[in-house]
């Protein structure tokens, strides 16, 4: 159903994001504490051009001491998205996100 706003798949075991592109409506994705451990699964989310929000902490992804250190990756991966693990994305992170290679 493409009218789905708010997913949450948190403590689910999920590892991959296959099959959201026809979710074009959502806007906030909850998959914390899930195995997803490759960004590419991440990238996927940059089809959704209404998703806003995501959580990711807890996943092997956040490889980097503090979920902060992680965000920058985020940004990169989802461009459009505004708020991470609970924190706003700044005009900084996003600088940050855009340094990355």
């Amino acid at each position: 159903s493409g009218l789905l706003r708010v997913d949450h798949l948190v403590d689910n075991q999920v590892e991959r994001l296959d099959n959201i592109a026809p979710l074009q409506k959502l806007t906030t994705l909850y998959v914390s504490n899930n195995r997803i451990k490759n960004w590419e699964e991440v990238a996927k989310c940059s089809q959704l051009a209404d998703l806003t929000t995501v959580l990711f902490i807890g996943n092997p992804i956040y490889t980097l001491p503090t979920k902060q250190e992680n965000w920058p990756m985020v940004v990169r991966k989802i461009p459009n998205i505004q708020t991470v693990d609970g924190a706003m994305v700044t005009a900084a992170l996003r600088a940050e996100a855009e340094a990355l290679e």
